[in-house]
């Protein structure tokens, strides 16, 4: 079975026909070799290549943001909890910090997927750097902590919604720092 598809033979440095025989499924590809006149091989991705490229990345970063999101979630919950029902509750110890693991790690971890996701697609655009990420755990942690002291069991139910502000907090601070950029160049352009 023959496509109309083609895939370069390197060796040779002509485009072959026969190479593209399939079993007959259909042969798609992701880049066209070719040897140029001085003898480099050259790669150009096709539009095939491209998308599965791009999607790639994407689903990586999904996953990344979601695991990253859990992992920030659970250390904030556990941390939370420690402090929140030590003042409250049971106490400080080793067995309140297991019971910390537990429960804190289950509903941080759930409530840092969402919240993370949030996060980063709606608040953030999808772009963060490793200092915007340090801020908004490090706040979140901080304040979740000190929510925890003064409400009790409720700032678990705070936290979420304090991370998305410190993460809109930033967005604004990013936008203000672009246009401050924009006019500086506009200004020594003159």
């Amino acid at each position: 079975m023959h496509h109309s598809s083609f895939v370069a033979r390197v060796t040779t440095g002509h485009f072959d026909r026969e190479s593209a025989e399939t079993t007959g499924g259909v042969f798609m590809r992701t880049a066209t070799r070719f040897r140029k006149s001085d003898g480099t091989i050259e790669m150009e991705p096709t539009s095939a290549g491209r998308v599965t490229k791009k999607l790639g990345r994407w689903i990586l970063k999904f996953v990344l943001v979601l695991v990253g999101s859990t992992a920030a979630g659970i250390f904030i919950g556990v941390l939370q909890h420690y402090v929140a029902f030590g003042v409250w509750g049971t106490g400080f110890g080793w067995e309140a910090f297991e019971l910390a693991l537990f429960e804190g790690g289950i509903a941080g971890g759930m409530a840092g997927i969402p919240t993370g996701l949030v996060t980063y697609y709606g608040c953030l655009g999808g772009r963060v750097s490793v200092w915007q990420v340090a801020v908004i755990v490090g706040g979140s942690l901080l304040c979740g902590c000190l929510s925890g002291l003064v409400v009790g069991y409720g700032s678990a139910l705070v936290t979420p919604i304090i991370t998305v502000m410190i993460a809109i907090g930033l967005r604004v601070r990013m936008t203000m720092q672009k246009r401050s950029l924009q006019k500086a160049a506009a200004t020594k352009a003159d």
